[in-house]
């Protein structure tokens, strides 16, 4: 941030704090994810198989009110919806799909709950036991 301040290029302040949260419901999904994988290679190809799907149905790329009407409940319900929302509420003149009180409810829920069903699953030893005794072998 310091760099873009010499260089002279301006960035909202909003962006920041956005991105952050966006970036931990990110890292929820991964660590969400990561529960059910059987090994480091297994959860390379779900999180591939993931996310992409959730990110072109997320609005980064095209207007969400652009989807026919059938997509928009996958929108509804896809945490990356509102993390791009949040985004582009950070920028200036930018068309958005929902309110920055929803955007960020949602995705402190989400993550909140994506974050305890992982720490669950996390300890109960017999998930997480044979990955890390494969992974220490190595």
């Amino acid at each position: 941030l310091v760099i873009l301040g010499l260089i002279d290029i301006n960035i909202a302040l909003g962006l920041l704090p956005a991105a952050l949260l966006t970036s931990i419901c990110c890292a929820a999904i991964g660590g969400l994810i990561a529960v059910w994988s059987k090994s480091i290679d297994n959860f390379a190809v779900i999180m591939n198989f993931f996310i992409f799907p959730v990110f072109f149905l997320s609005g980064a790329l095209y207007p969400v009110k652009q989807l026919p009407d059938y997509l928009h409940y996958i929108v509804a319900v896809n945490p990356f919806s509102y993390g791009v929302d949040l985004l582009k509420h950070a920028v200036p003149n930018v068309n958005t799909d929902f309110s920055v009180t929803t955007d960020i409810v949602v995705l402190i829920s989400f993550s909140t709950i994506a974050i305890l069903i992982a720490c669950w699953r996390f300890s109960r030893e017999s998930v997480h036991e044979p990955l890390f005794h494969r992974a220490t072998k190595r």
